[in-house]
């Protein structure tokens, strides 16, 4: 329990404060849109949209990231920033998070580091893949901790999507079932006059979005890309299966853990 409120920490600190831009399988290149009307197609099923309208866009950015708390769940989201487009000063990042309830398996891979980190009930590991080095503790100590903080980078990816203004624009297909599609060409300025925030509109030439949210509202894909002083491009996908199963890394040794 200790394990996962401490995602819920990291997640929801990022999604609530933060004025960044909020069934299985994503959809594949080429699948189609189906355009929407509002005679035809009623979204409020996803957190935070009214018919076609996105009426809350802080709603639709939390409820996502409280899909990857509850689990089980496979998360991934790419980032290619601007060295001053985060407190981090990162530029690459590339992050999967798989949590089947009982286990974890974190994968980082940024501008400054590249670790791998499993956790096994309270036994936890880490793994640096340039160097090989191999580091245990229970999942409450450092190398835990270290694996939990690493959540941050989906915040991180979520917490762009309140940057934008978005607009349900129609349906498309995934898996054989019904899915919306929400699109944006424009940002989001009241989130952008906020104090706390690192971009300013008039920073900003362009920027464009595109989500995938099931039924079930949760949002299963997207992408945000941001052009001005502050290039920002960053996907994200996820997939929800109850039979997922994660299992440990090659190089775990439980008697090392033990």
């Amino acid at each position: 329990m200790r394990k996962i409120m401490t995602v819920v920490v990291v997640l929801t600190v990022l999604l609530a404060g933060c004025s960044f831009g909020g069934s299985s399988g994503t959809p594949t290149a080429g699948t189609n849109t189906t355009a929407a009307t509002s005679n035809t197609l009623d979204a409020s099923a996803v957190p935070g949209v009214t018919g076609t309208n996105v009426t809350n866009v802080s709603a639709l950015a939390s409820a996502y990231g409280e899909s990857i708390i509850n689990g089980p769940v496979d998360f991934r989201t790419t980032m290619d920033l601007s060295p001053n487009a985060t407190i981090l000063r990162i530029e690459t990042v590339d992050y999967r998070f798989r949590n089947d309830t009982e286990q974890q398996l974190f994968e980082l891979n940024n501008t400054n580091s590249e670790v791998t980190y499993f956790i096994d009930g309270e036994k936890a590991a880490a793994r640096n893949e340039s160097s090989g080095e191999v580091r245990y503790s229970n999942a409450t100590n450092r190398v835990g901790g270290e694996a939990y903080f690493s959540t941050l980078y989906a915040g991180i990816s979520l917490n762009y999507i309140p940057i934008l203004e978005w607009e349900v624009t129609g349906t498309t297909t995934v898996d054989g079932e019904t899915h919306y599609v929400l699109e944006s060409n424009a940002v989001n300025e009241t989130v952008l006059q906020r104090p706390s925030s690192s971009l300013s509109a008039e920073n900003v030439d362009s920027a464009d979005g595109r989500l995938v949210a099931g039924a079930d509202g949760v949002i299963h894909s997207g992408s945000v890309t941001i052009d001005g002083n502050k290039d920002i491009a960053v996907t994200f996908s996820m997939s929800k299966d109850e039979g997922m199963d994660v299992t440990a890394p090659g190089w775990y040794d439980e008697s090392q853990a033990s």
